[in-house]
């Protein structure tokens, strides 16, 4: 009697388990990326013994060589929708290239005609030649573009939830058991420093920032990090802007000016570089971006493939 209750209560917990069993674990997962390119198109690095090893426009054209060949995969991936943009932080100017900036998959109606676009059966109208057609895009901004510019209120001004910028919340095909999500990455090219003349918000002095932080960190013998706590005032600006919260930041190609280019080493106790990482990171968090991080400029090509392959993991 009691081996036969027992069967029953067992029975009775597997079929309540069963019913509590949540499809959607079991459902594929699709991700899809939307790369957005924010550049000061100034190539940075002007001096007189020393030259940027890699230009800003060599990394862009790796960049998109690398979401043809590794991200949109023509020929290994069905129905991709991935995104390319481009932005000239001097962009709300008249521009006088008048080419694309944006290679849009998620655009494209018919599954057949996306198809031929994506695998080139198209002779002139394909994605090899919207890439090329962004690449000579972005050289003739670099060529054509007053250099500098305000970068943090492009970045508020250009990313903009439903426009550029896509919600990440999975989305459920439950016809096809598949599960969709957007990774938002914005790519800013800049050293790091933010000067943009006839503007007087506290966040464009970061020079005579950098002096007080540097200052302080000394007279008190305490961290960048306390320092900011205590001075809110030497932080950049915060912004609020909602499609931060659905976006990984990267800045890249950022230069160290207290560094002596003869020894390498900085020329300050406490480098340039130290306390401009911690400002912008500072700065990310409170502005609400999901990830954020920092990368010094390149110092050959070599090393381009393999960041790129660390920033977009999961391809």
């Amino acid at each position: 009697m009691e081996s036969k209750k027992f069967l029953i209560t067992t029975i009775l917990m597997l079929s309540l388990c069963s019913c509590s069993i949540n499809k959607n674990e079991f459902t594929t997962k699709i991700l899809f990326d939307n790369i957005i390119v924010l550049s000061d198109v100034t190539n940075r690095i002007v001096l007189e013994d020393y030259k940027k090893p890699v230009h800003d426009t060599v990394i862009i054209s790796r960049l998109l060589d690398f979401y043809h060949d590794q991200i949109v995969r023509p020929g290994k991936t069905i129905n991709p929708q991935h995104i390319f943009q481009f932005y000239n932080i001097n962009s709300l100017k008249i521009s006088n290239c008048n080419s694309i900036n944006k290679i849009d998959l998620s655009s494209f109606k018919n599954s057949t005609e996306k198809s031929s676009y994506i695998n080139s059966r198209v002779p002139g109208s394909s994605l090899k030649d919207d890439i090329y057609k962004l690449k000579n895009r972005i050289s003739c901004e670099y060529q054509n573009t007053d250099a500098g510019g305000d970068i943090l209120n492009s970045l508020n001004l250009i990313l903009k939830v439903n426009e550029n910028i896509k919600k990440t919340d999975l989305i459920l095909d439950s016809a096809n058991d598949v599960t969709k999500q957007w990774r938002n990455t914005i790519v800013v090219f800049t050293d790091g420093y933010l000067e943009f003349k006839g503007m007087k918000k506290s966040h464009y002095s970061t020079h005579n920032k950098i002096y007080q932080i540097r200052t302080l960190c000394q007279s008190k013998k305490i961290s960048i990090e306390n320092v900011l706590e205590s001075n809110p005032n030497l932080k950049l600006e915060k912004l609020n802007n909602p499609a931060f919260g659905e976006s990984r930041l990267f800045i890249l190609e950022t230069f160290d000016r207290s560094i002596d280019r003869k020894n390498g080493t900085s020329n300050e106790s406490i480098s340039d570089e130290s306390i401009l990482r911690i400002l912008w990171s500072t700065w990310a968090k409170e502005s609400g971006f999901e990830e954020f991080d920092y990368f010094p400029y390149f110092k050959n090509t070599d090393e381009i493939n393999s960041r790129l392959s660390n920033l977009f993991k999961s391809h």
